[in-house]
């Protein structure tokens, strides 16, 4: 898989753009509303869309805003990026998102950054 040339070109990239863009404005309504229409089935059957959005609510209250730090691998389907936080905490979140049309995210996962 060939990486694009910017996130606009990437499904996953766009839809931890929008989802990091509610996390930071606070939008709970927002937030648990793109959760519900982005996230597949499967996912929401393991967290609904309201406990997601309540455990980002808890890290934006530990941590703050965070943003993209660097694109490590970014592909149209997948992502893995660099994440800090307003306070100084780095972390990598994975996403992977389906091929086909709507791009439903099916993986999430959010680790500890080593740098």
């Amino acid at each position: 898989m060939s990486q694009p040339a910017n996130p606009g070109k990437s499904q996953a990239a766009m839809r931890l753009i929008a989802q990091t863009t509610f996390y930071n404005r606070g939008d709970q309504e927002r937030l648990i509303q793109f959760i519900a229409d982005a996230y597949a089935p499967e996912l929401l059957e393991q967290q609904p869309p309201i406990a997601k959005a309540a455990a980002f609510a808890q890290m934006r209250h530990i941590l703050g805003k965070v943003r993209v730090k660097r694109w490590i691998v970014m592909n149209e389907h997948d992502i893995v990026a660099r994440m800090e936080a307003e306070n100084g905490t780095r972390f990598v979140v994975e996403l992977k998102c389906m091929d086909d049309y709507p791009h439903k995210i099916i993986y999430y996962m959010q680790h500890p950054s080593s740098s």
